[in-house]
């Protein structure tokens, strides 16, 4: 997701920016699609119900990013500590 809205430019109206997400989320699809395919499969062949490619996407796009976000927390209160320590 991350890389989606770097690319954003915020001062375009929204109509341009929800549809260059859309696209750009769209070419994300279509270039993995049959990677995304074999997961939908692996997954089903595991006896859990189907997901579509979209959601799986959407799965393999936030748990890329959960680590990062984890990590500048991380950081952010390791550096509250050190201001309320006097450091």
């Amino acid at each position: 997701m991350q890389s989606y809205l770097d690319t954003d430019d915020p001062k375009a109206p929204f109509a341009e920016r929800a549809t260059a997400l859309v696209r750009s989320y769209r070419h994300d699809l279509d270039r993995n699609l049959a990677a995304l395919r074999a997961v939908q499969r692996e997954l089903v062949g595991r006896g859990h119900s189907p997901l579509t490619e979209v959601r799986i996407l959407d799965i393999l796009v936030w748990s890329a990013l959960a680590p990062v976000e984890q990590r500048q927390q991380q950081q952010e209160d390791v550096q509250h500590i050190q201001e309320d320590r006097g450091g």
